[in-house]
């Protein structure tokens, strides 16, 4: 059978591994797979509907995140509108924590799938080739209220390598990404705000390492790449297997520079770790600290503390890896008091960069609930925006309004300088000197020399 996948346009650059193995699945059974990337290539909507249309599949699957899923629906409903009878599958993290109401609120998807779908998809698949009922665990349909729960692959090594062959420009794409390598899946950890286990479920489950190895000189071997990122939600939760696996990388000479940029735990990590890692080519490690408010993070759950954190950023600093850091705008207890704290720590550490992402809650998480009895949402969450763009709340509390969080965004990026965050790059060189000055003026005054402080602030209006 002929199945189109697609990837909806986003907010972040970077191949979506979840439809390669979709891809390689499907390859696997024997169907042919056209894959739209959408998301790093600027396609006409009539260019890859006449690809589409061309292709003449029986199929259309739709990768949604939340952040994702308006443009996903107007892409579904391009598809349907030009191609009526072509049934469309909605699958990824969104459909999963929604359940049912996905295809409510996206009439023009016909089936929507709950957890991990290189099982499921295949067999639904299937099962439209061959006219048989398509009742099958993790799937359900638009307009039947029937419970589904999500489906969770408990032996990774039985599914096909990602295959990426099939995505739109595949060759520029992989010149200007690193290769995304999943080893383990799931979180049994109980972070407030998180939906990762709800996406990739509570056990963590992990792949061969020979099998991670050897997927990766396969990409080195056929798209020539330099770099990979480990995409694993929790990378280092064995420690053990995780030295294993830097051995391995330098045992079979690979050779490439790799990052861990979902970030890794820094209570699961050791100064041999942390070594083993850049002998085999780590150079950067992101790490989530959310906050540096020791109330504020004691309320999230994570299952570290900040000491562990500090530690675990200096003993990877100390191997020769840069590390980077995580941190959320909006969090219960959450003020501009308590951003500047985690200014301090993200200077104090050497964290570079440090992103400050405003807080988006997700269904079914305990921070979800927590929303909606204390706050007032002033946005749909699916238009929330966690790392790039102008930073607007999607809601607010009496104690921390809207505007104190796009203050705090502001004052975040401007006491540690990192302007690419808040100044607009459509700039010219000397829009940014005079942006830069305004915000210096606003949150970091005392950065300014005295005499030209005075003068400026007669003639900058802020």
């Amino acid at each position: 059978m002929k199945v189109v996948l697609i990837d909806p346009p986003g907010i972040q650059e970077g191949l979506n591994v979840g439809l390669a193995y979709l891809s390689g699945s499907l390859k696997h059974d024997g169907h042919e797979v056209m894959v739209f990337d959408l998301n790093n290539n600027l396609i006409e909507r009539d260019a890859w509907l006449n690809e589409v249309e061309e292709f003449n599949p029986r199929i259309v699957g739709i990768s949604v995140k939340s952040s994702t899923f308006f443009n996903a629906s107007e892409i579904a409903d391009a598809v349907k509108s030009r191609m009526p009878d072509v049934l469309i599958v909605g699958g990824g993290p969104h459909p999963t924590i929604v359940g049912n109401s996905f295809t409510d609120e996206a009439p023009s998807f016909t089936f929507g799938i709950m957890g991990e779908g290189e099982d499921i998809f295949p067999k639904l698949v299937q099962a439209i080739a061959e006219g048989k009922p398509t009742s099958i665990n993790g799937v359900f349909k638009a307009g039947r209220k029937k419970e589904v729960s999500p489906v969770f692959v408990i032996d990774l090594d039985k599914i096909a390598f990602p295959s990426y062959e099939s995505f739109t420009n595949i060759r520029e794409t992989m010149a200007r990404v690193s290769y995304p390598v999943l080893t383990s899946r799931g979180c049994p950890y109980q972070c407030t705000y998180c939906s990762v286990s709800a996406i990739s479920g509570h056990k963590w489950r992990t792949r061969n390492l020979d099998n991670v190895v050897s997927e990766i000189l396969d990409a080195r071997r056929i798209y020539r790449i330099k770099a990979f990122e480990i995409v694993d939600d929790n990378f280092t939760v064995d420690v053990a297997r995780a030295k294993e696996f830097c051995r391995m990388l330098i045992g079979r000479n690979v050779k490439l520079s790799w990052s861990c940029p979902n970030g890794i735990r820094m209570d699961r990590i050791d100064f041999e770790l942390a070594v083993l890692m850049r002998e085999a080519g780590c150079e950067l490690v992101m790490v989530g600290v959310e906050s540096a408010d020791e109330e504020v993070f004691k309320g999230i759950q994570k299952g570290e503390s900040l000491t562990d954190i500090e530690e675990g950023i200096r003993t990877l600093q100390k191997a020769g890896i840069q590390v980077g850091g995580y941190f959320i705008i909006g969090l219960p207890g959450d003020s501009v008091n308590s951003t500047k704290k985690s200014v301090e720590f993200a200077k104090k550490t050497g964290l570079n960069p440090a992103h400050f992402n405003m807080l988006v809650p997700y269904p079914g998480t305990p921070l979800w609930d927590w929303v909606l009895e204390n706050g007032r949402m002033l946005a749909d969450y699916k238009e929330g925006r966690h790392f790039i763009g102008k930073p607007e709340p999607v809601f607010e509390t009496d104690d921390f309004p809207a505007k104190d969080r796009v203050k705090a965004y502001y004052m975040a990026n401007t006491l540690l300088k990192q302007w690419e965050y808040v100044l607009p790059p459509k700039y010219n060189r000397m829009g940014r000197i005079v942006g830069k000055i305004r915000l210096l003026l606003r949150y970091y005054p005392k950065s300014l020399p005295g005499h030209l402080l005075n003068g400026l602030r007669n003639r900058i209006q802020l």
